[in-house]
C-alpha cells in the first residue's frame, strides 16, 4: 500500500483517516491485511472477533499516523500529548458493545488530538453499515474563541416549532451550553482555537449522541427577550445501498455572501471555492 500526501489512508469497516501531509512525497508500507495478519489481539469476555478486528484496524490507524504524519513530534511537544499512549487508551474503549457509530466517533476524537484541520476521520463510500441520525436544528457559534461567544440557532426544520433562527441558546438538557462545548471541542481537529470553537455548534450533536444515544434532548434559549424551549428529536436515516447521485453542478454563487453593514462597512463571506464560475465571480 502506497501512502502519499494525497492518499486517503485505510480500508476500515466504517471509516478512514485523511492526513494532509506526509514525511516524504511517497513511502511504501505493508498493507493493512499484512499488518493485521501479523498482529495478535487477544479475545476476552468483553472483546470477541468483531471487537478484535476493530482494535486491529484502530492500531493500524495509529501506526500509519506515526509513520507518515509530518508533524508527529512537533505536535506532541507543542500540546504535551503522547500519541502512542493516547492510542492505547482509545483502543481500550473498544469492546463487543461498540457500535459502528461509536467507533466512528472514537476515530473523530483520535483525529482531533492532532489539532490539524487536514487530519480528519471520514465515512467511506459504502454507507451500508452506517446509521445517520438527522437533527432538525443547527447551531452556530458567534465570536468563536473570544470571551463573548454565543451559541445561536442558525437553521430549523419543519418539525421545530418554538426555536427560531437567531435564538440564543442558553441550556441543553438543563446544563449551560458551554459545558457541552468543552466536550464538543474534542471532536474538532482545527489548528487554531477559533477553528475548533467554530465547529462546536455541530459537534454538540456528536457529544449528545455519544453520551445519550439517539434520544430527544431539551434546548432552552432566548428569543426577542422571551424564554423558549423545545424538545428536539433525532430521526434515523438508513442508506439503502443505492449509488449516490453526484450533486448538481453550480456556479458557486451560493458560496458567496455580501452585505453592507452599519457605518457603510462592506461584508464579504466565502464559504468555499467550488463551482464552475468561481474565478469570474471573485
Amino acid at each position: 500500500m502506497k501512502i502519499t500526501s494525497s492518499y486517503v489512508c485505510g480500508l476500515f469497516a466504517l471509516s478512514f483517516l485523511f492526513f494532509g501531509c506526509s514525511k516524504s512525497q511517497e513511502q511504501s508500507y505493508d498493507s493493512y491485511e499484512t499488518f493485521a495478519a501479523n498482529l495478535v489481539v487477544q479475545t476476552s469476555e468483553t472483546c470477541g472477533l468483531q471487537c478484535t478486528t476493530l482494535k486491529k484496524e484502530f492500531r493500524y490507524v495509529a501506526y500509519v499516523a506515526e509513520k507518515i504524519y509530518c508533524y508527529w513530534d512537533e505536535k506532541q511537544a507543542l500540546y504535551k500529548v503522547d500519541f502512542k499512549k493516547s492510542a492505547e487508551e482509545f483502543e481500550a474503549r473498544i469492546s463487543d458493545k461498540t457500535t459502528e457509530t461509536e467507533y466512528f466517533l472514537l476515530l473523530v476524537k483520535w483525529a482531533s488530538l492532532f489539532r490539524d484541520g487536514h487530519v480528519n476521520a471520514m465515512v467511506k463510500d459504502d454507507l451500508s453499515e452506517v446509521e445517520f441520525y438527522d437533527v432538525s436544528v443547527r447551531f452556530e457559534v458567534l465570536a468563536p474563541g473570544t470571551d463573548h461567544e454565543k451559541l445561536i440557532v442558525s437553521r430549523t426544520g419543519s418539525t421545530v416549532k418554538n426555536l427560531k433562527v437567531g435564538t440564543v441558546v442558553t441550556k441543553i438538557q438543563g446544563k449551560n451550553w458551554t459545558e457541552y462545548a468543552v466536550e464538543a471541542e474534542k471532536f474538532s481537529s482545527g489548528s487554531t482555537l477559533q477553528m475548533r470553537r467554530r465547529s462546536v455548534g455541530n459537534n454538540i450533536f456528536r457529544v449528545l449522541l455519544e453520551q445519550e444515544g439517539a434520544k430527544p434532548f431539551m434546548v432552552e434559549g432566548q428569543y426577542n427577550g422571551k424564554t423558549v424551549t423545545e424538545v428536539v428529536s433525532r430521526s434515523l436515516s438508513l442508506y439503502d445501498g443505492a449509488e449516490l447521485a453526484d450533486p448538481p453542478e453550480t456556479t458557486g454563487i451560493e458560496m458567496i455572501k455580501t452585505a453592507i453593514l452599519e457605518n457603510n462597512i462592506g461584508y464579504l463571506r466565502l464559504d468555499g471555492f467550488g463551482g464552475t464560475q468561481m474565478e469570474k465571480l471573485l
